[in-house]
C-alpha cells in the first residue's frame, strides 16, 4: 500500500514546533518507529502525520494498521481525536480542534433525523456542549476561543497557541469585546451626526476657550455640569456669553 498524506486531514494536526519534531525525528533515528500509523484503506494518514514525515526523511521504513469507518465523518473525527488524546496542547489548540470537531458533530446530528441507525451512541444535545465536553473545556471557554478565532489577529492566535503565553482566552476575548463596543459606539455617533444650518456652528470644547467675535451671536445652547462645585462656571458663562 501507498501511504499518503490527506491535505484536508493534515490541516486538522497541530503542527509541532521545530524543537519537538526534531526530538521526535531524533528517537524515530535513535530507536525506530514504535507506534504505527493509522491509515484508511486508501492509505491516507489518520494518525501519524508527523512520525510518516520523519520516516520519510530518514529514509526509515513506515509500519501501519488499517481502520475503516461507517462514513467520512467519523474517519474525520478519528483524525481530530487522536491529536485531543496524545498531545500536550493549549486550551486554545484544543478550541480549535473543537471548531471542525463541533462542524463533524452538527453533520452527525443531522444524518441521525435521516438514518438513526447510524447514532453511534453520541449523545443527542446541542452540538456546542457536545464538543465542549469532547475537548476537555467548560462551554463557556469555547464559545469565547472561538470569538477569538474569528475575530483575532494572527500574531495573538500564536501567542495562545505557545504554552508559555503571556496573555489567555479571557483576556483577549475581553479584548475583542472592547474593540467591538468601541466600534459600535463610532457607528452610532455617524448616525448621529447632522448636516447643521450654515450660521450653526458647534463647538466640543470648553466654553473659555472659544472665541467669538463681539456682537455676532444671537443665541447660545450650552449644557454646563450641574454639579455643586460646578456651580462658578454659570457665572463665567454669563460674563462670556454677554
Amino acid at each position: 500500500m501507498i501511504l499518503s498524506i490527506n491535505s484536508e486531514y493534515d490541516k486538522l494536526v497541530p503542527k509541532l514546533s521545530g524543537e519537538e519534531y526534531n526530538s521526535l525525528k531524533e528517537s524515530i533515528k535513535t530507536y525506530g518507529l514504535w507506534m504505527p500509523l493509522i491509515v484508511n484503506p486508501q492509505g491516507e494518514i489518520l494518525d501519524g502525520h508527523h512520525r510518516f514525515r520523519a520516516c520519510i526523511e530518514l529514509e526509515i521504513k513506515t509500519k501501519h494498521a488499517e481502520r475503516v469507518f461507517e462514513n467520512k465523518l467519523l474517519e474525520k473525527k478519528f483524525v481530530i481525536e487522536c491529536n485531543l488524546k496524545r498531545r500536550q496542547l493549549t486550551e486554545f489548540q484544543k478550541a480549535e480542534l473543537g471548531m471542525p470537531l463541533q462542524k463533524i458533530n452538527e453533520d452527525l446530528a443531522k444524518l441521525r433525523m435521516v438514518k438513526p441507525e447510524s447514532s453511534n451512541g453520541y449523545t443527542i444535545g446541542t452540538s456546542v456542549q457536545n464538543t465542549a465536553d469532547e475537548i476537555g473545556m467548560s462551554r463557556g471557554t469555547f464559545e469565547r476561543a472561538k470569538k477569538i478565532i474569528e475575530k483575532a489577529p494572527e500574531e495573538i492566535k500564536q501567542k495562545l497557541r505557545e504554552k508559555n503565553s503571556s496573555t489567555s482566552i479571557s483576556k483577549e476575548y475581553q479584548n475583542i469585546l472592547k474593540a467591538q463596543k468601541k466600534e459600535k459606539r463610532q457607528e452610532e455617533i455617524k448616525e448621529l451626526q447632522v448636516t447643521l444650518p450654515e450660521k450653526v456652528t458647534l463647538h466640543n470644547k470648553e466654553f473659555q476657550s472659544v472665541f467669538v467675535e463681539g456682537n455676532s451671536v444671537s443665541l447660545i445652547i450650552t449644557d454646563p455640569p450641574y454639579h455643586e462645585k460646578d456651580l462658578h462656571l454659570y457665572a463665567d458663562l454669563a460674563v462670556h456669553a454677554k
